[in-house]
């Protein structure tokens, strides 16, 4: 294992006020990698609650970070491994669990082991508990705004809750709060930016609960100005309608009373459109405004005359184009073709609508009619077989004629 020598060196500004500069021997103490200024206030965030009454969700998000997380999307190991689980997760927002440290051997034998300012693995957890948001590129730390920290921090569980603020190209801008078991605030964080490294993509197979946020991430960027929440989740227990019911109130964030149209398809009372779709014991859910669209259908081999039964010449024209463009299987690309058809229905659309490949690029192809685009992925999902087309429609700032 290699070692670099880090330096900390540090100027008292003024009263209270000490600017810290951090170098390292692999650029000669030469360059400041990171800077801040350390202000020594008395600060109340301890004693505070959680804000906006924030309480921590009772039930565990079906994920294991030893499991699905570290080894695969992250690099952490060792005592850096202190994520338990989530009780929230979205493609923006995330509650986590990090685990209190159980070891004290930080520095060398002979100098004191209290940690001043807390565990470091625990802080370090804190900002990688991030990253299930956004689980196909891996996100490295550049800086933050302000970091409010307990001035008495104790051991202990601590509950991580993760807003995104801002999303510019390849930074991403969060705020996060942690609190104790108690719902006390042990430290705040605003403007944590993030930058997500080019060439880091994880390609699956997805842990289910990750899907939802791959997925809306995916599509916010193949359609834009596409608003929608997505939620993949298992179930092989219940019938398809009360599983559609629980991932829909996961998308909406809260309890919610489904309707049924007469044609089957799921309304809410307030304005925003929900569409959901099921493969075996999986369903998605999506929730968005204006004209959306979600299916979800298994790649299977089948013969072209099974296809053009199904899909009609027309389309499947389509499917051939598709195979020869992004150089897939016409199994893959007439499954792409008969999901977006079933998009297109649930967006309200008419069946035989004008469909176009408008763009595909690394196995992501997005079909277009009129002002609705449907982004469209194979995605392999862990203990299923076959593989996945995921289809989602959603109204487009850039309509296609």
């Amino acid at each position: 294992d290699s070692t670099t020598t880090i330096r900390l060196a540090a100027l008292a500004r003024g009263p209270g006020r000490v600017e810290v500069v951090l170098r390292c021997a692999s650029t000669a103490f030469q360059v400041d990698h990171f800077r801040a200024t350390c202000c020594f206030e008395r600060s109340a965030v301890g004693t505070q609650r959680s804000a906006a009454g924030f309480e921590v969700p009772g039930d565990r998000v079906p994920l294991d970070p030893g499991r699905d997380l570290y080894g695969t999307i992250l690099f952490h190991e060792g005592r850096f491994r202190r994520l338990l689980g989530y009780r929230r997760l979205g493609a923006t927002e995330c509650v986590a669990e990090v685990a209190p440290g159980e070891t004290d051997d930080w520095f060398g034998r002979y100098l004191p082991p209290a940690l001043l300012l807390g565990d470091p693995a625990a802080r370090d957890a804190v900002i990688h508990a991030v990253q299930a948001c956004i689980p196909h590129r891996t996100l490295l730390p550049i800086g933050v705004k302000r970091l409010t920290i307990n001035s008495v921090p104790a051991p202990g569980l601590r509950f991580v809750r993760a807003l995104e603020r801002s999303h510019q190209d390849d930074t991403l801008t969060y705020d996060l709060e942690v609190t104790d078991a108690d719902g006390l605030v042990c430290e705040r964080w605003e403007g944590l930016r993030l930058r997500a490294i080019q060439g880091t993509e994880f390609r699956g197979p997805w842990a289910v609960p990750l899907l939802g946020p791959y997925l809306e991430r995916r599509v916010r960027e193949l359609i834009p100005g596409a608003e929608v929440s997505i939620v993949v989740q298992r179930d092989g227990t219940s019938g398809r309608r009360p599983r559609t019911r629980r991932a829909l109130e996961v998308a909406v964030g809260h309890p919610v009373l489904i309707r049924r149209r007469p044609d089957g398809r799921p309304e809410i009372a307030d304005d925003r459109v929900v569409s959901s779709a099921h493969a075996g014991d999986l369903t998605l859910a999506v929730v968005g405004r204006g004209d959306i669209g979600c299916d979800i259908e298994p790649v299977e081999p089948r013969p072209e005359a099974f296809w053009r039964d199904l899909l009609g010449p027309e389309r499947l024209g389509l499917a051939h184009r598709i195979a020869r463009e992004a150089k897939e299987g016409l199994e893959t690309s007439s499954t792409r073709v008969w999901a977006v058809s079933e998009c297109l229905e649930k967006a309200g659309a008419m069946i035989d609508s004008p469909l176009i490949l408008a763009a595909h690029r690394d196995g992501r192809v997005v079909l277009a009619s009129g002002a609705l685009s449907i982004a469209t992925e194979v995605v392999r999902v862990r203990d299923v077989e076959p593989p996945l087309v995921v289809a989602i429609a959603a109204r487009s700032d850039h309509a296609r004629l």
